[in-house]
């Protein structure tokens, strides 16, 4: 394994239930919106969206979130997450 390529653990997936999609579009609540940040993300970039679409999805969506992820903090996280996730190679 190349150490100088960050990928998520998935050790989460034993704490937290499956991603489901229209439940995490509604908005989440504290203690879950970390992980469904990072799922819905994820599930976009595979779907091919843009960077600004992306954005634009992630930061309306935390609004319905209660309470919503401080927009600094969110920020952060979608740039880290991005420039991270969209440098994995590819699945051969």
């Amino acid at each position: 394994m190349n150490n100088d390529i960050w990928t998520p653990e998935r050790d989460d997936w034993e704490t937290e239930p499956a991603f489901e999609l229209e439940v995490v579009r509604k908005g989440v609540g504290k203690g879950k919106r970390h992980f469904s940040f990072k799922q819905y993300l994820g599930w976009m970039i595979k779907e091919d969206y843009s960077k600004d679409d992306a954005k634009e999805t992630i930061f309306a969506w935390n609004q319905l979130n209660h309470p919503p992820i401080p927009e600094s903090e969110l920020k952060y996280l979608f740039e880290i997450y991005w420039a991270t996730w969209c440098k994995l190679p590819e699945e051969e």
